[in-house]
């Protein structure tokens, strides 16, 4: 015989804990942080629906800046902490894995260069403000002019997208260009450099 609705918790309560390396670096010196997180049953919590978390490091080397707090949380709250952690995380991954793509394009256009097979690079600015950079910053597609029979097999239409700053002095500017271009020829379109150096000047005259 059941009940006419569920009145008893009859999953078992459990202590969750998750331990990483901290800080996260690759000189860490084996020290953790340690997160315990307990979706309380309302006989012991702090609150009806209260979620306990703890927060601990164990550093293996002496640090004057030890993390070690308990606190309650409503699930709400929880559940708020933990979609927005699930978003970012989501963001942050994306992030990555296109910073990696990016890495790879490069590479890419530097062996088309070692092998002959480019032309000229055309950088066409195609978002003049994007989001999550400063002024200077611009959107740039850089798309390699193959030469004709050189065209790499399946990869003719190659291109990628990348976030610049040229710099306004000339040295640092050579030294940019040549990253990308190897000695190449080049041409910038809907950019023009001489009026972004013009205007850097104008703003920083005494």
């Amino acid at each position: 015989m059941k009940p006419t609705i569920e009145t008893i918790m009859k999953e078992k309560e459990k202590k969750e804990i998750l331990t990483f390396p901290y800080p996260y670096n690759l000189n860490s010196d084996g020290s953790n942080i340690s997160f315990t997180i307990i979706g309380q049953m309302v006989e012991r919590s702090f609150e009806d629906r209260s979620v306990f978390l703890s927060v601990k490091t164990t550093n293996k080397i002496e640090t004057d800046f030890p993390i070690d707090f308990d606190m309650w949380l409503q699930a709400e709250d929880a559940i708020e902490i933990g979609l927005l952690l699930i978003s970012n995380a989501k963001f942050a991954m994306k992030a990555n894995m296109l910073n990696h793509q990016l890495i790879h394009m490069g590479r890419k256009l530097k062996d088309f260069i070692q092998e002959g097979r480019v032309e000229k690079i055309i950088f066409r600015m195609i978002e003049e403000n994007p989001c999550n950079y400063g002024g200077g910053f611009h959107t740039f597609l850089i798309k390699p002019v193959f030469i004709k029979t050189k065209e790499p097999k399946y990869m003719e239409d190659f291109s990628f997208e990348d976030v610049i700053n040229w710099s306004p002095f000339p040295k640092d500017f050579h030294e940019q260009i040549e990253t990308f271009t190897k000695g190449v020829d080049y041409s910038f379109e809907n950019y023009n450099h001489e009026e972004e150096v013009e205007k850097f000047n104008n703003r920083n005259r005494l």
